[in-house]
């Protein structure tokens, strides 16, 4: 199987192109993020945040464990779900009984059999000869355990995404074990990925959590000042001129930069030359986001979306001095990334001098082991909170965390008493 790999960051739009390529009858498209190993020996923190490198390992390495299930450390019992205000956590698998991982606002009828998944990572002699068929391998028992194999199709590619992915710590041993396997990154509008990511970071301080019910206003939101917007903005900077120098260091034609917005507002045309560039056969189906074949609602904070749309809250989020910093740090790199309209950027048109740390990445680079803890340090702490004396805004968090509980009480009820029955999906 091919591997179409989109290897962005959080909140960059990766999941919309796997979900775009979900229906077409060649590619399987896991319906979860997926990564490859984590690379402890580099970085062994446990956070698991991005910026945490991975690695493609080697066959030798498989060969330590002489099975699929030891290697890719797979349970041998289906982990338990719990259904407690606040101990609600994602499936690793990402499918169980009528859930779906990313089925953030719809019901759906699936099932995984984890029995039949086991079985498979087991059955063969598993002495293979390249890692390409340990994974091959791995992907085609996951398949032929969703839904009976309903969902993998030809099994001629196999599509996936992971909002780490631009931190493969050896891309080079990718496109060589992986022959003929496409690696995709996406860069999004600064401020609309700020936007979204504080978003997120307000609903964790009020106690909303990942829905948008209950609404948390705008006001809200905008007010919310406990995060530190100069991290975020360097994760930003630093992503970009990492793609950038990737994009110098491998000189691949199956390495390819998009632009999130582009994707969204010409759609067509960025399939059509996404196909072009794969070899898939281009099929109307490419245009319509699906999740295990049924239609997707996306996974915005703002609420379940019909079709693909440009999601742009910057006003109602983002205050005039937020606007003004980001402005100030990525205004002139933003600039010449928006004259690129292409649906691939030649993102090597863009001047040096715009990009974050280029000197310093750069021979970083040529060292793998430190451009790694560089990128991965560059992200520790973009997601934690600002200590700040406490204001009217805590009172206010914490009243509206009691009532988000209260809210969700008859849907905890309900996950309890009538478990695989109506919407499962509330992590």
């Amino acid at each position: 199987m091919k591997i179409i790999n989109i290897a962005s960051i959080n909140r960059h739009g990766g999941s919309l192109l796997v979900r775009l390529l979900d229906g077409h009858p060649d590619i399987a498209a896991y319906p979860v993020e997926k990564h490859f190993l984590r690379d402890e020996k580099t970085f062994p923190f446990a956070d698991k945040l991005t910026g945490s490198p991975t690695y493609v390992p080697d066959i030798e390495d498989f060969k330590k464990f002489g099975n699929l299930q030891k290697f890719f450390e797979v349970p041998s019992q289906k982990p338990q779900i719990i259904h407690r205000w606040g101990k609600e956590k994602a499936d690793s698998i990402g499918i169980r009984k009528n859930y779906l991982e990313k089925a953030f606002y719809q019901n759906v009828q699936t099932d995984f059999n984890y029995k039949r998944f086991i079985s498979l990572l087991n059955e063969s002699d598993q002495k293979f000869d390249n890692i390409n068929d340990v994974y091959d391998n791995f992907h085609k028992a996951y398949f032929k355990s969703w839904d009976d194999g309903k969902h993998m199709g030809s099994g001629e590619f196999v599509a996936f995404n992971g909002s780490g992915g631009l931190f493969l710590k050896n891309f080079d041993k990718y496109f060589s074990e992986f022959k003929g396997s496409f690696a995709l990154i996406p860069i999004r509008n600064i401020e609309t990925y700020i936007s979204s990511e504080k978003t997120r970071l307000a609903r964790l301080f009020f106690g909303t959590r990942r829905f948008n019910k209950p609404n948390l206003p705008y006001y809200l939101i905008k007010n919310f000042s406990y995060y530190d917007l100069r991290s975020i903005i360097r994760t930003w900077k630093v992503s970009v001129t990492r793609a950038f120098i990737l994009s110098e260091n491998l000189k691949n034609d199956n390495f390819l930069i998009y632009r999130y917005e582009t994707l969204v507002t010409k759609t067509e045309q960025v399939m059509r030359d996404l196909c072009n560039k794969t070899g898939i056969k281009y099929n109307n189906i490419l245009l319509k986001p699906t999740l295990g074949g049924i239609h997707w609602l996306g996974n915005s904070h703002y609420g379940p979306q019909n079709g693909i749309n440009l999601s742009n809250h910057v006003s109602k989020v983002l205050r005039r001095d937020e606007l003004d910093i980001i402005n100030e740090e990525t205004g002139n790199l933003m600039n010449s990334i928006d004259k690129i309209d292409d649906s691939f950027l030649n993102i090597k048109s863009i001047d040096k001098k715009l990009l974050f740390d280029y000197d310093l990445q750069k021979s970083y680079s040529r060292d793998i082991d430190k451009w790694t803890l560089y990128s991965a340090l560059s992200f520790r702490g973009f997601r934690s909170a600002r200590i700040k004396k406490n204001s009217f805004l805590n009172v206010i968090a914490f009243l509206f965390s009691i009532y988000s509980y209260i809210f969700n009480i008859p849907r905890l009820l309900k996950l309890n008493f009538f478990p695989n029955k109506g919407k499962q999906n509330y992590t």
